[in-house]
């Protein structure tokens, strides 16, 4: 399910976005700053973890 937005960049910013491939399941996890990215990073390899967003989403079913 797409969460709609994007991770923009532009020249000057002071914070990193980017994506993150994940080990826990083989998908690119989009982050906007550098503290998500270190939490991506800590939480991939946590083998409690079986799934990871980034963007708040809504649950069909919710």
């Amino acid at each position: 399910m797409p969460s709609g937005t994007g991770f923009p960049s532009y020249e000057g910013q002071r914070h990193l976005s980017g994506r993150w491939r994940t080990a826990t399941t083989g998908t690119l996890v989009g982050y906007a700053s550098w503290n998500e990215r270190d939490t991506l990073a800590l939480l991939d390899f946590d083998p409690d973890v079986v799934g990871l967003l980034t963007k708040p989403r809504r649950h069909p079913q919710w």
